[in-house]
């Protein structure tokens, strides 16, 4: 798995874990930037929906628990992937 790949899917577990519903086609970045800068009445026009146990947390909070998962994901898997690589290389070149 590349790191984009690696953080792509690392950004949909960390957005899913916090939110109920968000839209297919908005990217990981600009999710967190509507969290980030509008207001909750214009994150809910967006579709999106924070998951019940989170509603009293601001959006400020969620983004950054949003982005605390996923930097945590991508630091622990990060790690298996290099050594992933490390050993095909290593099949490779035997």
């Amino acid at each position: 798995m590349t790191k984009e790949e690696l953080e792509f899917k690392a950004g949909n577990i960390a957005l899913s874990n916090f939110l109920s519903n968000y839209p297919d086609d908005m990217c990981y970045d600009d999710i967190i930037d509507l969290l980030l800068t509008e207001s909750e009445d214009a994150v809910l026009e967006h579709d999106i929906s924070i998951w019940e146990p989170f509603e009293r947390y601001s959006n400020f909070d969620i983004a950054r628990y949003i982005e605390d998962l996923r930097s945590t994901v991508v630091y622990y898997f990060r790690e298996e992937c290099d050594e992933t690589a490390q050993l095909c290389s290593q099949v490779r070149t035997a």
